[in-house]
């Protein structure tokens, strides 16, 4: 089995990946500043690929990683 599950739109391009458990090798995390004390909250990282990593905040190192291109991120999160 791969460390990645990849998910890609019609044209080929990875959107993103699920990293499994404990083999992330994320750096960096920070709560997001849209997060509320609801328990709804992500973090962020940066993957040794240098994709933006995302993780639920109340799993934290238990939580599944979901990467993105950086490009992605950045357009995801214009949209906020």
């Amino acid at each position: 089995m791969s460390e990645y599950t990849n998910v890609e739109n019609r044209e080929g391009r990875r959107l993103l990946t699920e990293t499994p458990k404990g083999r992330h090798g994320v750096t960096g995390w920070h709560k997001s500043s849209y997060s509320s004390n609801t328990g709804t909250c992500v973090e962020q990282g940066v993957h040794p690929t240098g994709q933006v990593a995302v993780r639920d905040t109340k799993l934290g190192e238990d939580s599944h990683i979901l990467t993105f291109e950086a490009s992605d991120w950045k357009a995801f999160i214009a949209t906020l």
